[in-house]
């Protein structure tokens, strides 16, 4: 198929005033064959676009479900041969598009491809990590938590016929996400940068900071890859490692002391 349908899934929730600049940076993609799936997760009142496009499609969840409950229900309702995700706040360039899907369809082998965005932390300042050098390899991204980021994604339809988004996890879903997918798919690197994340710590992002929301859903992706994590004596003083700091934190010493406990045994 020379020009298959791509599909974009933006969940969102109480940011009308920022969604219109994610879905505008869809629509003024190069490659022009796309849909979008806008899922409102609940928001306080029904989500209402400025933009008429018969491209753009919306779909609301009633109560609220979470970040990875929408976005499975955006993925589930695309019609796409190809899939990509974008969060409310970010944005693609405009080559993005074309450019992954011209290297998915030269490399019939490859499942999802992935690319760099520019972070913009809270300060302002901006960076972007991985440069041309950088090699992918599944031990490699487990070792780093996971260096994919939602934004930066294309992917084959029969991807989700078998990973999807854990919906009991809220925080780290892109990890959890994009780590299934590593042990199971194909993943190649592409060095190009695809879009802009917005690191700003709005308090209404979907995921917002919070140590015993982190501790929780960190818990919960050790429990997810057990069996990788404990193949490897660097992954597991990674992983359980950084559980413990976050049961820390969150003041309970002995789930600190379990966690610590296996990184040794």
């Amino acid at each position: 198929m020379t020009n298959p349908l791509v599909s974009v899934v933006i969940p969102t929730k109480n940011r009308h005033h920022l969604i219109n600049t994610a879905i505008t940076s869809v629509l003024q993609q190069t490659y022009s064959n796309i849909e979008i799936i806008v899922v409102d997760d609940g928001s306080d009142e029904p989500l209402k676009l400025d933009i008429t496009d018969s491209r753009v499609k919306c779909l609301r969840l009633e109560p609220s479900r979470g970040s990875s409950a929408a976005r499975n229900v955006g993925l589930r309702a695309a019609q796409g041969e190809f899939l990509s995700l974008l969060d409310d706040d970010d944005y693609y360039y405009p080559d993005k598009t074309e450019k992954q899907l011209n290297y998915l369809q030269t490399h019939p082998e490859v499942d999802l491809v992935f690319s760099r965005v520019l972070v913009v932390e809270d300060t302002g300042k901006s960076h972007i990590y991985l440069n041309d050098h950088y090699v992918h390899e599944t031990f490699r991204n487990f070792c780093y938590f996971n260096v994919i980021h939602n934004n930066a994604t294309l992917f084959h339809r029969r991807v989700i016929e078998k990973v999807l988004f854990d919906e009991r996890i809220s925080k780290y879903n892109d990890m959890q996400f994009h780590l299934a997918i590593s042990l199971v798919f194909a993943v190649h690197y592409l060095p190009l940068t695809v879009g802009v994340w917005n690191k700003l710590g709005r308090p209404d992002q979907l995921t917002t900071r919070n140590y015993r929301l982190s501790y929780q859903n960190f818990k919960l992706i050790c429990e997810v890859f057990q069996e990788m994590i404990d193949s490897s004596p660097l992954l597991k003083r990674r992983y359980y490692g950084r559980l413990g700091i976050l049961a820390g934190i969150c003041l309970d010493p002995l789930a600190a002391i379990r966690a610590f406990a296996k990184t040794i045994f």
